[in-house]
């Protein structure tokens, strides 16, 4: 168990292993976006027949070190609120957080993805500075898919990645 315990690309494969799954198992670090990226990556399995469905997961455990380095960088809302696409913003607050997300092959639907996009920003300003350019064409790509599903659904749920800061979230 030692050997395997740190590794993060075993933790998808205890899953795996725990629940008897099959398939691809694959585990993300994107950073905070890595949830709606495994998402994207297990609808886009399950939609092009490289498997029935998907398990897509995610999990953030706020450890003590991260959160003190976050603040000392000056990424953590003084107020503990995350204003995320707001004028306000002033940075995020860190949580725990799990969730599941079972896609494709049930017999019964609850709610449809009508699509998904991830993108890279490329070169920017620096290493963490998003790039406008970049995040403007992902929009262009989602809102694409959003006009052709909106016009027949009564319902639609958006979800995007935002950091709550000034730089991130113009």
């Amino acid at each position: 168990f030692a050997l395997t315990d740190g590794a993060a690309s075993v933790a998808s494969g205890r899953v795996s292993f725990a629940l008897g799954l099959r398939g691809a198992c694959l585990t993300l670090d994107t950073a905070c976006s890595a949830s709606l990226v495994g998402l994207h990556v297990g609808a886009f399995e399950a939609s092009s027949g490289s498997a029935d469905s998907a398990l897509c997961g995610g999990v953030n455990a706020a450890d003590h070190g991260a959160s003190r380095q976050c603040a000392a960088a000056g990424m953590i809302s003084p107020n503990g609120r995350c204003h995320t696409f707001d004028a306000r913003a002033d940075g995020y607050a860190r949580g725990d957080g799990a969730l599941v997300v079972a896609v494709g092959g049930a017999p019964e639907n609850y709610a449809a993805l009508a699509g998904a996009a991830a993108r890279a920003d490329g070169r920017s300003a620096s290493l963490t500075a998003p790039s406008g350019v970049a995040q403007e064409a992902l929009l262009r790509a989602v809102a694409a898919v959003v006009r052709a599903v909106a016009a027949g659904e009564s319902k639609l749920v958006l979800e995007a990645h935002g950091t709550g800061t000034a730089l991130g979230d113009p």
